[in-house]
C-alpha cells in the first residue's frame, strides 16, 4: 500500500489537539513506511490545520462552492474554483507538501456548484450542471502546480455496478454522464504527462 490516510474530517479533534495527531505520526512511521494524508474538510479544518509538516501529502475534501447563483456563467464558475484552488495551493506550498484533493465531487442537480456538499432536496436533475461544474474544477486543477492526486466522491466501484442511469438521477457519481468524459480526459492528460 502506497499511502495511508490516517483520518477523515475529524474537524474538533485535528484543531483542539494537533500534538497528539503528531505524536500518532511519528508512531505511524515506526510501522509504515508509505505516504501519510489525512483528508480535512474543507474550510476552516484544512485552512488552520497546524501539523501539515509532519505528514508526505496535504489531503483536502474540497466542497467549497464555486458561485453563489444557479445562474452563475462557465466564466464564474471557473473563477470561484480558481479561488478555492489558488487557497490550496498556497497552504500546500507553505507546508512544503505536495496536495491531494481526498474527496471532491458535485451532484447531478441544478446548480451543483453552489453548496456541493449538500443533499439533492428539491433541486431537479441536472447533469449539465454536475458537468459545468467538474469543467470549472478541472480547469482550475490543471493550472495546479501542487496537486499531485484527485479522488472523485462519489463514483462506486464495487463488483456489480453499472455506470447506467436516469433522467432523474441526483446523485454523485459522473459515471456514465457527461462528466466522466471531462475526468476521463484530465486523467488520462495526467497519467501521459507524468510518462514524459
Amino acid at each position: 500500500m502506497a499511502a495511508l490516510c490516517i483520518g477523515t474530517e475529524l474537524v474538533h479533534a485535528t484543531l483542539e489537539y494537533p500534538d497528539r495527531w503528531r505524536e500518532l505520526i511519528a508512531r505511524l512511521r515506526k510501522v509504515y513506511s508509505g505516504q501519510l494524508t489525512y483528508a480535512a474538510n474543507w474550510g476552516q479544518e484544512f485552512e488552520n490545520i497546524t501539523f501539515w509538516r509532519d505528514l508526505d501529502v496535504i489531503g483536502l475534501n474540497s466542497y467549497y462552492p464555486l458561485a453563489g447563483t444557479a445562474s452563475a456563467t462557465d466564466e464564474q464558475l471557473t473563477a470561484g474554483a480558481t479561488r478555492w484552488m489558488h487557497l490550496a495551493d498556497s497552504i500546500s506550498a507553505a507546508a512544503g507538501r505536495p496536495l491531494w484533493l481526498t474527496e471532491v465531487g458535485y451532484r447531478s442537480v441544478a446548480g451543483a456548484w453552489i453548496n456541493p456538499h449538500a443533499e439533492a432536496a428539491d433541486r431537479p436533475a441536472s447533469v449539465l450542471d454536475q458537468e459545468r461544474s467538474y469543467r470549472a474544477l478541472l480547469t482550475a486543477a490543471s493550472a495546479s502546480s501542487r496537486l499531485t492526486g484527485m479522488f472523485v466522491w462519489k463514483w462506486p466501484s464495487y463488483l456489480g455496478y453499472s455506470d447506467r442511469w436516469d433522467s432523474e438521477d441526483r446523485g454523485y457519481t459522473p459515471g456514465g454522464k457527461p462528466a466522466a468524459e471531462l475526468l476521463r480526459g484530465f486523467y488520462l492528460d495526467r497519467t501521459l504527462s507524468n510518462r514524459e
